[in-house]
Formats: structure tokens, sequence, C-alpha cells
């Protein structure tokens, strides 16, 4: 990654909402890294979510979601493809949400590991 996930998250935090791909399985854009395996996603985001956890405490919710798991996690804001989240962690910090997550699409093929941030607009 260019920036560090400090810098990123700082970013976050002086916008009303955003998305940041942070990494990919496979090499689908050349503006972001990649992974080869699921896996290695799957790590980053476990050690991504170490990290965060120093700068932001525990999150609201960590793990994989599931259909049963989505009433639990309600955030105020609708972050960009939420629906398709397969694992992620969710911290409320005052008047704003961050979300680390991995996304799946098209069967499971595509994944990106992301970072959001949005205000609390409720």
């Amino acid at each position: 990654m260019n920036r560090t996930v400090d810098e990123i998250l700082n970013e976050l935090k002086n916008v009303e909402s955003r998305s940041i791909d942070l990494l990919s399985l496979g090499p689908w854009t050349k503006e972001i890294d990649f992974v080869d395996t699921e896996e290695e996603i799957k790590k980053a985001f476990f050690e991504l979510c170490q990290h965060l956890k120093t700068k932001l405490n525990n999150p609201v919710y960590e793990g994989v979601m599931e259909n049963s798991s989505l009433p639990k996690m309600t955030p105020k804001f609708y972050f960009e493809d939420y629906e398709s989240v397969s694992l992620c962690a969710w911290w409320v910090i005052n008047d704003y949400e961050i979300m680390l997550m991995v996304t799946e699409h098209d069967a499971g093929a595509l994944q990106f590991l992301r970072l959001a941030g949005s205000k609390i607009l409720v």
C-alpha cells in the first residue's frame, strides 16, 4: 500500500463517508495491492483488525457475516457493498462509524479488503 492504514484512517475521519479498497484477491486493478489466495486476504483482515483495535479499541462487532448475524449489526449508515460482506469489524466512535470488511462478488471469485467510514446521520 502506498499509504499507511493510519493515514487512511485519518483521511476517513475527515470526510462524511468514503470506502477505500486496500487489497484484492487477484490483480483486478493497478491502484491497489493484491494477494493470490483467500487465506492471505483473511490474514490481512485479521492483522489490520488487530492494528485498528490499538487505535479504536474493541469493535462493536467482529466476525463472519451470515444472515443470522445481520440483525445484531445495524450500522446507521448504509455502507457500500454491505450485503456482499463476508467478514467484518465495525466500530462506532461518537458520531462516526468505521468498518473493515472483506467483500465477495461473483461467487467469491472477486474479493476486496475495504476500510470504510461514515458520519452517523440519524
